[in-house]
């Protein structure tokens, strides 16, 4: 029942959110952007947005294989088209992770270590995307009203110190997990879990070689979703700094990851055209961009909504 009610709300919400953009929009000025659009850029924005699964793969490979978890590229490549298809219909831009974890745990004994495996990839890849706003800031502090620099720079801040206490307070955290209230086995045993559970992150995240290598794909999987969305921009004539959208996407991404809507539908929306506002943009044309961007990933998880049904009617045969 909670699921459902919850369900509904998240509807509710990016319901409301595309109502209260749609009676901004100026409909005649969006329908001449759709049917001026440069299928040159958008097929570039496509085909760069589609590599980011294939990088994306590499990466979760990279993470299971320092766990010793050897699962082929091309399986691991298959569930991320899966989990990116059910994005569509869970919260968030992330409810796919949890169809990728159910997946994964099925090819190991390391169950536990191979499911955090999917939170390890999404927690370091956004503190990549965090450092990659962050470093953009700087060469567009000019660019930016500094209300809105100053706020990106405070959960970047809180974002880091949060890194910083997580690693090195392992010994601490793990004592007050410890003498958390709760007697009896089945409060040992969710004591055990959470400590397993922090002890595999905090593998992930110390693991000073793996670190390094997944930090340097997770910052080109950003470059490359950032210079997809900047093509889409392109592909309906709009001439922007590219420093413009090293801020706005990641910031995007962090927002819409936040499981307040359906797909982030709506909230992705409303970002954009508040963000793009600080730089001109009108709202029609940043309703636009979110729309094309939004829908190359349709296109993209259509692939692992046929790969998800082929596996499930080859399972039947």
């Amino acid at each position: 029942m909670k699921k459902i009610i919850f369900s509904i709300l998240r509807f509710s919400v990016s319901f409301f959110l595309i109502y209260f953009l749609l009676r901004k929009i100026n409909f005649r000025e969006l329908s001449s952007q759709f049917l001026n659009i440069n299928y040159y850029f958008l097929f570039l924005g496509f085909t760069i947005q589609l590599l980011t699964v294939f990088v994306g793969s590499y990466r979760w490979q990279t993470l299971l294989s320092a766990r010793d978890i050897r699962i082929g590229f091309k399986k691991l490549l298959s569930y991320s088209f899966i989990g990116m298809f059910f994005n569509f219909f869970l919260p968030g831009t992330s409810g796919g992770d949890f169809v990728r974890m159910y997946k994964v745990i099925d090819h190991t004994e390391d169950k536990m270590y191979a499911g955090i495996s999917v939170l390890a990839e999404r927690i370091i890849g956004t503190y990549t995307m965090i450092s990659f706003v962050f470093i953009a800031s700087l060469f567009s502090f000019n660019l930016l009203p500094h209300k809105l620099l100053i706020t990106i720079f405070s959960v970047i801040i809180m974002f880091f110190c949060a890194l910083m206490l997580f690693i090195f307070l392992k010994t601490w955290i793990i004592s007050l997990i410890n003498k958390m209230p709760g007697k009896g086995k089945t409060s040992a045993k969710i004591k055990e879990n959470v400590i397993i559970f922090y002890e595999a992150m905090h593998f992930f995240i110390t693991h000073r070689q793996v670190l390094f290598k997944i930090m340097i794909i997770s910052f080109f999987m950003q470059f490359l979703s950032i210079m997809s969305c900047y093509f889409v921009a392109k592909a309906i004539g709009l001439s922007l700094s590219v420093f413009y959208f090293f801020i706005f996407v990641p910031v995007m991404f962090f927002i819409t990851a936040i499981p307040i809507s359906l797909s982030g539908i709506g909230v992705r929306e409303g970002v954009f055209v508040y963000l793009f506002s600080k730089a001109g943009v009108p709202s029609d044309t940043a309703v636009m961009i979110s729309l094309l961007f939004f829908s190359l990933g349709v296109l993209i998880g259509l692939v692992g909504g046929v790969v998800h049904f082929w596996s499930d009617m080859r399972k039947t045969d």
